[in-house]
Parts: C-alpha cells; structure tokens; sequence
C-alpha cells in the first residue's frame, strides 16, 4: 500500500451491508443486535430474528461473511433478547444451512423478490433462491435464467414446483402461500454453464415502474462518506446516509411504453429538502417536506416529467446544492398519466 493507505485485501464494514458487496476482497459484515456493541440496559431497539435472518442472507448472496455482535452484561451472561433471536437463527439454519454454508455470491444483479446463493457442482452449479416475497399468483419469476435447470426442489419441504420458460426467464409454479414466513428457499439444480441474461428494470403491463433502493446506482462525487443503502428498523431498504449534496443516484430501465408520468416518491426527512430529478433533456425540480425523521416515510407525488422514446432511459436524482438536506429514499414509482 502506499504512504498512508491501509487498504488491504479484506474488508469489515460496521453496521452496513454495502449494496453491492465487495468485489474481489473477503469482507464481512459487523453488526449488533441493537444498537449497542456492549451491554445497555436502555437500549430496547432489538432487530427482529426475522430481519437478522434476511441480513445473514443478503450478505451471503454477496459474497460476505456475518459477524453478529451480543453484548453480555457484566456477570458474563447474554441478555434473554439474544438468546431469544439466537436460537431463531439456529432453527432457521437447521433446515436451510447449505443454502449459506459454503456458498458464494449471487450471480444476479437484483432479484425483487429476494436473494439468491450459488454452489459450483461436478456437473454445473446450484441455486438456492431465498424468497421473501411470496408472489400472489403463485408464479414466481426468476429473471433472465437462460440455463436448463434439472431439478427444482424446496430445500426444507416436500411440495412439488413447477417449471415453465416465458421471454423474461425460468417460471416457478409455487403453492399458494409461502411455505416459510421468514424465508422459503427453492434449490435449482443446473447442468452444464449458467447463462443469465441481464433483462433490467422494465414497466409493469400497466405502465409503472417502479424502482427501489436496492435497484439504484450511488454515484459518490463528494469525496467523503457516501450514501448507502440501509434498513431502519427492519423496514424494507432506503438509501440513507446522503449527507453531501454533491452525491448522487441513478436508475437505469427500460421503457416500452412512454408518456407522461407522474413521480411518487417514498421518503422519510427531518428537514426540507430539495432535489432535481432528470431524465434525458427533463428536469423536474422537486421539494419535500419533514417527515417527522429519517424513519417517517410517507408517500408524496414529486411532480410529472415525460419520456418521449422507448428503450434505455436513466433517471438521475442530484440535490439541488444550497437547499439541500439529508433525506432517505425506499422508492420512487413513475405511474402514467390517463
């Protein structure tokens, strides 16, 4: 390394799972089960077992290892909170422990309904997908897999899945209800090469599109701490921690159907803030109000902005610098106008 760089080959982000892992490095994930590293007897803000377990697994599907803090009390014993979700962990890992143990990161860019973890075999790879959303209709769609499975197969129970093909990727025939509230994870067992067919983010039948935390791009221009995507409270993801106004983000999709379209956003702020959202000549300039915190989302139209042209289009959002405040972000949906 050079003169006062201590970068070296692993990584240890505190409190973080960075959106992307980190690529090339053996990194792992430090974190505590509220929001002390020691014992606080006033501390109350426990993550749930259930956001504990999605945390074990996005990190896995990114290549990470997960060191959980526990803060014991001063005679040496865990606090009954610890325990508690301990042995949550423990009884999810017993039925679905080699869909983490021995894995490596997912080969997918994004999968909206949630993650997956790989397994090289004699004869191919393997696929655990662990489902956090359950689809309504029972189909569930994983986008853009191109390989002919072999088998498919939920790890932990016994009902059949069905497999079918459409021009977006493999389709699951599930059953109705999930069959694990925390996770249920379906094991696809793949012959030969994996070939996946990046499809990007596209517009529902209907026209929305929306796009989400985890789907962005962070653009870190300020030269300090950038922003990140984060889980308050073990609510769905937000980008937070957007402290410099010369940071930025960005959605890349695809549009089949263009119009004009008015912009929701989900967002939770102290102060008000205000930012520009652009796509292509477009801009709209957009102001929020408090929210009532970083953890208040609420649901605001920003505005409406039109796409003029099919294909690939990107949506930049840039603070507008002098009236810029910290807000976090879980998502913007662009809905067209009737």
């Amino acid at each position: 390394t050079g003169k006062g760089d201590f970068r070296g080959d692993f990584g240890t982000p505190e409190q973080e799972i960075p959106n992307r892992g980190i690529p090339g490095v053996d990194w792992e994930s430090c974190m505590t089960m509220n929001d002390h590293w020691g014992w606080n007897k006033n501390d109350k803000n426990w993550k749930s077992g259930t956001d504990l377990i999605h945390k074990l697994i996005d990190i896995a599907s990114k290549g990470g290892n997960f060191l959980l803090n526990i803060g014991p009390r001063a005679d040496g014993t865990f606090p009954d909170e610890s325990v508690v979700r301990l042995k949550e962990i423990g009884r999810w890992m017993q039925g679905n422990s080699p869909s983490i143990y021995g894995t490596t990161a997912s080969p997918f860019k994004r999968l909206p309904w949630g993650r997956c973890t790989k397994k090289a075999t004699a004869s191919g790879v393997t696929l655990y997908l662990h489902v956090f959303d359950w689809p309504n209709d029972g189909q569930l769609l994983v986008p853009g897999l191109r390989s002919a499975v072999s088998k498919a197969q939920f790890l932990a129970f016994s009902p059949a899945i069905q497999i079918s093909t459409s021009e977006e990727g493999l389709v699951l025939g599930l059953p109705k209800e999930a069959l694990d509230p925390v996770a249920t994870v379906i094991v696809l067992d793949i012959e030969g090469e994996l070939k996946i067919e990046d499809i990007g983010l596209r517009q529902a039948s209907d026209g929305t599109l929306t796009l989400t935390a985890e789907q962005a791009e962070i653009h870190d221009e300020g030269g300090g701490s950038s922003p990140q995507v984060e889980a308050k409270s073990g609510g769905k993801p937000n980008i937070g921690f957007w402290l410099d106004g010369r940071d930025w983000v960005s959605w890349e999709f695809t549009i089949v159907k263009p119009g004009a379209f008015e912009i929701f956003g989900e967002i939770a702020s102290q102060d008000s803030s205000r930012f520009e959202l652009k796509i292509g000549n477009e801009t709209l300039t957009a102001n929020t109000g408090a929210t009532g915190g970083y953890e208040a989302f609420k649901t605001m139209s920003l505005g409406k902005l039109k796409i003029n042209s099919t294909g690939k289009t990107t949506l930049e959002v840039r603070p507008v610098q002098q009236e810029w405040k910290p807000i976090n972000i879980r998502s913007l949906t662009l809905k067209p106008e009737k």
